[in-house]
């Protein structure tokens, strides 16, 4: 342990001093490689409203169920039931 505390503090051998630009062009290529493999992901499919709907009504049955065993809250039900009720009367709308 003693040998490796004092390895922290000794000089690191490299291949050169790095200017400026070329820890620059170094930084911009990597960020560049970066984005190109985020673009290549297709976005995740979008999610209907009454496709949240019926998720949440699932959730709901689930919770409402006597041997439910996600220990839900009382105000998180309440809420969840606000939440349905609310998207309800904006589909019939």
């Amino acid at each position: 342990m003693e040998r490796y505390v004092q390895s922290i503090n000794d000089p690191i051998a490299t291949e050169g001093i790095l200017s400026d630009q070329d820890i620059i062009g170094f930084v911009v290529s990597k960020t560049a490689e970066d984005e190109s493999d985020e673009d290549e992901a297709p976005p995740p499919p979008l999610v209907t409203v009454k496709e949240v709907h019926s998720a949440m009504q699932t959730v709901l049955r689930f919770e409402e169920q006597a041997n439910s065993e996600s220990n839900i809250r009382s105000e998180e039900l309440h809420f969840l039931k606000n939440c349905i009720g609310n998207i309800n009367s904006n589909m019939t709308n």
